[in-house]
């Protein structure tokens, strides 16, 4: 009688623990974008990150006092440049890490997020 207690209590707790497998979700391709741009700025010892519409014309100058802070979350870049905004990563058609010149005449290197 305890032996087929003991067994049925093995077959539960084998259901139980194949039953309660890890969910590991894979991420999305902005997630996978967010991971390489990290992996960018600091392999490059990147200071400032512009985000520039593929079709404008590129800047003679960016603000000084701006594309120093940013933040990613959920395949999204936050960017101080004029207001915090947040640019889907999903969108982003190509980058690059150039030397840009700022509004105060000296240049700073920084990657340029073509959207």
């Amino acid at each position: 009688m305890l032996k087929n207690r003991l067994w049925v209590l093995l077959i539960f707790a084998s259901i139980f623990l194949l039953s309660c497998t890890k969910n590991t979700e894979t991420p999305t391709a902005a997630e996978k974008t967010a991971i390489e741009l990290q992996r960018v700025i600091q392999e490059q010892h990147i200071l400032r990150v512009y985000p520039v519409k593929i079709n404008d014309v590129f800047p003679d100058f960016f603000p000084e006092n701006t594309g120093t802070v940013w933040t990613f979350s959920n395949g999204f870049i936050t960017i101080n440049y004029g207001r915090s905004d947040a640019y889907n990563l999903q969108y982003l058609q190509k980058y690059a890490v150039l030397n840009i010149v700022l509004n105060n005449n000296t240049t700073s290197k920084a990657l340029i997020l073509y959207f």
